[in-house]
């Protein structure tokens, strides 16, 4: 893992510089960048990543993110994130945006996901 920031709290947060290959990675403002974070380490990092910024920004905060900011998930990572959090595809503010896709075929599996919520990766 790499450099450390501090939240309101004093905790820390380590995550590997690596995710943030094209920011200044000691300039990085980790309250005001929150939601370009969180969905920069849901995107490209690991579950013990995904566990590292639960525990610096909180989960709710994860949760709003997803649910009301993130617009844009790629699509390997919707499952992921579906049962990782035990939400719905429907909650991700990134769904209506994926839903007009003219891709027929991936709007059959994103429904399926908004189905299928399970907690096969917790």
């Amino acid at each position: 893992m790499g450099a450390n920031a501090n939240n309101e709290n004093g905790f820390k947060l380590n995550l590997y510089k690596g995710l943030f290959w094209d920011w200044r990675y000691d300039d990085i403002d980790w309250q005001k960048s929150s939601v370009s974070i969180i969905e920069r380490v849901l995107e490209r990092g690991i579950f013990d990543e995904w566990e590292e910024i639960i525990r610096f920004y909180g989960k709710d905060k994860i949760l709003t993110a997803l649910t009301k900011e993130i617009k844009y998930l790629p699509d390997f990572i919707l499952d992921k994130v579906c049962s990782y959090f035990g939400i719905t595809a429907i909650e991700l503010a990134c769904y209506e945006r994926k839903l007009t896709r003219k891709d027929a075929g991936y709007n059959k599996k994103l429904l399926l996901c908004n189905m299928i919520s399970t907690n096969f990766y917790r």
